[in-house]
């Protein structure tokens, strides 16, 4: 990996871990609480966040897939990715 992505991915790696410990201590009355700036709750934002990082967990496989059905690889992404 260059060192630019192991870069990123240590940034998203610290962004996540942050995330959930916030998630994870949030009290009940912080959780429905409005966020200034997007003008939802504290869980609309957790969920809208943990939506994202899933769709983002996709790319990669979306990707081999479409390499393997243009025939650039010979051996399924499945095989890869361990799914």
């Amino acid at each position: 990996m260059s060192q630019r992505a192991e870069k990123l991915a240590e940034r998203l790696r610290i962004f996540n871990t942050q995330v959930v410990t916030f998630v994870e201590n949030c009290t009940q009355e912080n959780w429905h609480k409005i966020c200034g700036r997007e003008d939802w709750t504290i869980g609309v934002v957790a969920r809208h966040i943990g939506a994202g990082h899933y769709d983002i967990m996709k790319w990669p496989s979306k990707t081999l897939d479409s390499f393997c059905s243009a025939g650039s690889l010979k051996t399924s992404p499945r095989y890869f990715l361990g799914s």
